[in-house]
């Protein structure tokens, strides 16, 4: 897998999650970033996959929605 095909996966799983889970909990965009302590435009291009989300930012949201990451490492 090419690295930008990695990094559309990522983008593209985390949007559903955020989507998902926005849904889930019957929150808008602008009480989830108020949640999450993030703007609303962060929110609407992370659920679009248009935002590029450093490792911290990550590590930060998820841990403030409750969750983690598990990221595995595979030799092609």
């Amino acid at each position: 897998m090419m690295a930008n095909d990695m990094y559309n996966d990522i983008s593209y799983r985390l949007s559903v999650y955020v989507r998902e889970y926005r849904a889930t909990h019957k929150l808008t965009q602008a009480q989830l970033a108020k949640q999450i302590g993030v703007t609303s435009q962060m929110v609407a291009k992370v659920e679009s996959g248009n935002y590029n989300i450093t490792l911290a930012n990550l590590c930060d949201i998820m841990a403030k929605l409750n969750c983690y990451i598990n990221i595995v490492f595979i030799d092609k």
